[in-house]
């Protein structure tokens, strides 16, 4: 708010801070006091020139000051520049027969600063079962586990896609994820995301069993053999949840080649008979 008269200048920003002044009749030089801002912008004279139209009032700087009050203003403005379109997500009745449970959110730069556009986000929180994994998705990236400060570049008015994933696997439990971006041109604005599910019903390797699916070896190397009915069919995802193989099952013993696949763990999805299936296959 902006309240402007020929003697006095008020400029509340959204910290609460003031800036405070008064005039001389002759040439309208402002002496200003800034509390609450760094030492070097703390006293100058300001030239305003006062322009009274009929229902508002502008006011214009010379040159010499310009620079010192753009920062000023910067400085206090800044805090609303970081901007998620969600800041909590719940859900407390996850069907862990699923391969993941996905929570998709929007990250905004509407800062005033051009110079601000260098960010960092991190798990700050991260509380899951053993056996889940859990990663975060950017617009370029997919990071598992991921640890510490993540650079990043957002333009001013731009938005990124972010997205937090836990792998539920046969695992009934609970999960929270805390997210959090800063900006690295000001450390004191930031904003975050929290990030909770439980999950239930989840089907075990007995399940599997019971319903007439073997997979083995596990761990393999090379390839997998499936015992299921024909017409099956399966995928096979990474933990980021990229898919990375799929195909059918055409005989009741089917072997699946991994020769591609690279040394770690992945989730296997077979649908059959209107059922999915999920199980975790560590390749060597």
């Amino acid at each position: 708010m902006i309240l402007i008269s020929s003697h006095q200048v008020f400029l509340t920003v959204k910290h609460g801070t003031a800036i405070e002044g008064r005039a001389t009749s002759n040439d309208q030089t402002y002496l200003a006091l800034i509390p609450g801002f760094p030492a070097p912008f703390r006293f100058y004279k300001l030239r305003i020139y006062l322009l009274l139209e009929k229902y508002s009032m502008k006011f214009f700087i010379n040159k010499r000051c310009l620079i010192p009050v753009i920062t000023m203003l910067l400085y206090g403005l800044s805090s609303g520049q970081i901007l998620f379109d969600t800041h909590y997500h719940e859900n407390l009745n996850v069907d862990s027969s699923r391969y993941d449970y996905r929570l998709p959110f929007e990250v905004i730069n509407n800062g005033i600063d051009p110079a601000d556009t260098n960010f960092n986000w991190e798990i700050t929180y991260m509380e899951k079962e053993e056996d889940w994994n859990y990663s975060v998705v950017t617009s370029y990236m997919a990071y598992a586990d991921p640890k510490g400060a993540m650079p990043f570049s957002l333009g001013i008015d731009s938005t990124i896609e972010f997205r937090m994933d836990f792998a539920i696997y046969e695992t009934s439990g609970t999960g929270e994820l805390h997210f959090k971006v800063t900006s690295v041109l000001y450390p004191d604005i930031k904003d975050s995301v929290i990030f909770k599910i439980v999950s239930r019903n989840t089907l075990s390797v007995g399940n599997l069993d019971n319903q007439g699916i073997l997979i083995y070896p596990n761990p393999a190397s090379d390839y997998i053999q499936i015992q299921t009915e024909s017409g099956a069919f399966y995928e096979i995802s990474n933990l980021v949840g990229q898919v990375v193989q799929t195909g059918e099952i055409l005989k009741p013993l089917s072997f699946v080649d991994l020769k591609n696949l690279s040394s770690g763990s992945y989730f296997l999805k077979i649908e059959v008979s209107g059922q999915i299936i999920i199980k975790k296959v560590l390749v060597e």
